[in-house]
């Protein structure tokens, strides 16, 4: 198989299909966020309102928008506040059942645009 270079292969990773969530998973989440280690802890949802804490800062306003189809997403938003606020905006990934993480990557940046960065975390499946 002959794969040209910034194309994708036709099959996935782990095989397909493919499943798309709606659902986030909840729990302990190891976060990366600018080279920094964190632990999200997602503990419930109800409606689009998501309770949580975080293990440097508070946890504020979580939120996730929960979709489905192949190019739709969910989305989880937050706010971490220590001296500043950071808003947080993530992404829950289409995922194969023989993946053993859970995974959401994102970006964050402050009110003013003046800090910006990225995060990534993962959660194993139970």
């Amino acid at each position: 198989m002959s794969i040209e270079p910034g194309s994708f292969p036709a099959n996935s990773v782990y095989g397909g299909p493919y499943q798309y969530p709606s659902d986030l998973p909840l729990g302990e989440w190891n976060m990366m966020a600018n080279g920094r280690i964190f632990q999200l802890d997602l503990q419930s949802i109800s409606g689009l309102q998501v309770q949580g804490t975080i293990s440097s800062g508070d946890f504020l306003n979580g939120k996730w928008s929960g979709t489905t189809g192949p190019s739709l997403l969910g989305v989880l938003t937050f706010v971490r506040v220590t001296q500043i606020k950071q808003y947080f905006t993530g992404y829950l990934m289409h995922h194969s059942e023989r993946d053993p993480l859970w995974r959401i990557a994102g970006t964050y940046e402050t009110k003013d645009g003046s800090g910006k960065g990225c995060w990534y975390a993962t959660l194993p499946r139970k």
